[in-house]
């Protein structure tokens, strides 16, 4: 795909974005969604940037979203 029919950022803008978040490349992050696709999307971002040590939790809000007791933040 190009930019123009998926526009992403750069990868070194998401770098900076997520480096103020705490994110960096030699860290482990795991995305996740209800789904998979926005954190696959994630996930191929942070390939892109470099990062190596990553995995996608395929599901994972789906699965909480089944469990009304635990904590959902919304905004």
């Amino acid at each position: 795909m190009t930019t123009r029919e998926a526009p992403a950022l750069p990868p070194e803008e998401l770098v900076r974005l997520w480096a103020g978040l705490g994110i960096k490349r030699g860290q482990r992050v795991i995305t996740y969604c209800g789904g998979g696709y926005f954190g696959s999307f994630d996930l191929a971002m942070l390939y892109l940037m470099g990062c190596k040590n990553i995995a996608l939790y395929d599901g994972s809000m789906a699965k909480w979203d089944r469990h009304p007791e635990l904590p959902v933040e919304t905004n």
